[in-house]
């Protein structure tokens, strides 16, 4: 009889990802407008129609999984805009520039924001669609 055992180690294997193949799906997790228009400007190859709705309906289906807790990606993607903007017009003013008009400061803090959320967003479903996080959280108010 053993008193000690040996834990057993998870071992987490990545699986190699064509950079194509990513590019487009954190697009289309990101909710834009027109993914198609923007995969060909980053140089992928045009889908059909048919394709192209099948890679919506796949990102929907990521994008569900994260449903609970896109209110906490959405605020700390709020809080970092903020102060990725804060830093930048910190610096803005240490090299001679004025203090930013409170609409210049919004709208920068609006795009930071959208860069913030899109990417954490992206992230998120990217891990979950790898099953290097699993889903297991529920949205209790």
């Amino acid at each position: 009889m053993r008193l000690f055992r040996k834990k057993k180690t998870k071992e987490v294997t990545i699986k190699t990802i064509s950079p194509g193949v990513q590019i487009r799906k954190i697009i289309y997790d990101s909710g834009i407008k027109q993914p198609e228009l923007i995969a060909e400007m980053l140089g992928l190859t045009p889908l059909s129609m048919d394709v192209a709705e099948m890679e919506e309906s796949a990102s929907e289906e990521r994008l569900a999984k994260l449903a609970p807790i896109l209110p906490v990606i959405e605020m700390h993607s709020m809080i970092s805009a903020q102060i990725s903007a804060m830093t930048y017009f910190a610096s803005a003013m240490e090299d001679g520039e004025g203090t930013p008009d409170e609409e210049v400061f919004d709208a920068m803090t609006t795009l930071f924001k959208h860069v913030s959320f899109s990417a954490a967003v992206s992230c998120m479903t990217a891990l979950v669609d790898l099953n290097l996080i699993k889903e297991g959280y529920k949205n209790e108010q």
